[in-house]
């Protein structure tokens, strides 16, 4: 499985095809909390970037319900299902109430921040999100997937109209994940 994060997390649409075909080909993780998470997650990733589906929406909703419902008590799997549900499925409270809970469970896991922070950013709530942001990029100062961290940094900072902060966190992250077509945009609003 670190294999399918470190793709899920590349941000690349190949990355995200290649997460979705993996776990596909092996029937044995159908009953994993954490593929299921990882699978919806990669649909989110990708929605925009081929036409969201119906389809799609409904398979994102599905295997995050599934995650969740086989282990509620799994920090990661509570961040990324949170993600789905308030990204790509506009269930703004439910992500909320999910990354809220990730938090909580695992003070320490800065993908539990950063989701939340992005959360944040789909209600609205700027500041609270370049707060969440911040303590996600400080928790994971030495992970390798800390440019993910800074993106939500980076978008709560083009959303508050500091388009210097947002280019140079923008800039820093795409060096390292060039195919982050998301970041992209809010870097060219900047």
């Amino acid at each position: 499985m670190i294999g399918v994060l470190h793709q899920l997390f590349s941000m690349s649409r190949d990355g995200q095809r290649a997460v979705r075909t993996y776990l596909s080909s092996h029937a044995g993780l159908t009953n994993s909390a954490l593929a299921n998470a990882c699978y919806a997650l990669s649909i989110a990733n990708t929605l925009g970037e081929e036409g969201a589906r119906i389809a799609d929406l409904q398979e994102a909703r599905e295997r995050a319900r599934i995650a969740v419902m086989l282990d509620p008590h799994n920090a990661l799997v509570l961040a990324m299902t949170g993600h789905v549900f308030g990204f790509a499925l506009r269930e703004l409270e439910t992500g909320e109430e999910l990354t809220g809970l990730a938090c909580r469970l695992a003070p320490s896991l800065p993908q539990a921040w950063d989701f939340a922070a992005m959360n944040a950013i789909y209600r609205g709530q700027i500041e609270k999100a370049r707060g969440l942001g911040l303590r996600a990029v400080r928790l994971g100062h030495f992970s390798a997937y800390r440019p993910l961290y800074q993106t939500s940094l980076a978008i709560s900072a083009t959303l508050a109209g500091d388009h210097r902060a947002a280019l140079q966190l923008s800039q820093s992250v795409l060096s390292r994940l060039p195919d982050f077509l998301g970041l992209m945009r809010h870097s060219v609003v900047s």
